[in-house]
C-alpha cells in the first residue's frame, strides 16, 4: 500500500503511515506476500480442490481460478487491478458463462418458435 501511495503522490498522515508500517512488520516479517490459503487458516500442503477441516468444520478449498481472480481483484494499484470487463472474462467464470450462454440460446430459440407460430 505504501508503494502505491508513493507512486500516486498520496500522502498519509504520519499516524496512519506508522500504523501501516507497524501492522506490516508485525504480521509479515519476511515482507513476502502470504498465500490466500494461509490467510484462510488453511495449510499450504493441503491440495486445492479437496476439503480441509478448519475449526472442526469441513470446508471446500477454493479453486486455483478462484484464488487467481481474487488475487487479481484485490490489488491496490488501479493500473494493475482487473477491470470489470476483464474480471468477467476470467477463467473462473468459464463454466457459468457456458451455462448462461446455453440458457440464453434456448430462450431465444423458444421465443423464435413462438414468433413463427403467430
Amino acid at each position: 500500500m505504501l508503494e502505491y501511495c508513493d507512486k500516486n503522490g498520496i500522502q498519509l498522515s504520519s499516524e496512519l503511515e506508522d500504523v501501516v508500517q507497524k501492522y506490516t512488520m508485525k504480521s509479515n516479517f519476511s515482507g513476502k506476500r502470504k498465500s490466500w490459503l494461509t490467510l484462510m487458516g488453511i495449510s499450504k500442503n493441503v491440495s486445492k480442490g479437496n476439503s480441509n477441516t478448519h475449526d472442526g468444520q469441513k470446508m471446500a478449498l477454493p479453486s486455483n481460478e478462484g484464488i487467481d481472480l481474487l488475487d487479481s481483484l484485490l490489488v491496490y494499484d488501479h493500473d494493475k487491478r482487473l477491470t470489470a470487463r476483464e474480471a468477467m472474462a476470467h477463467p473462473f467464470f468459464d463454466e457459468i458463462r457456458d451455462l448462461v450462454k446455453a440458457e440464453v440460446q434456448q430462450q431465444w430459440n423458444s421465443e423464435q418458435e413462438i414468433r413463427e407460430k403467430v
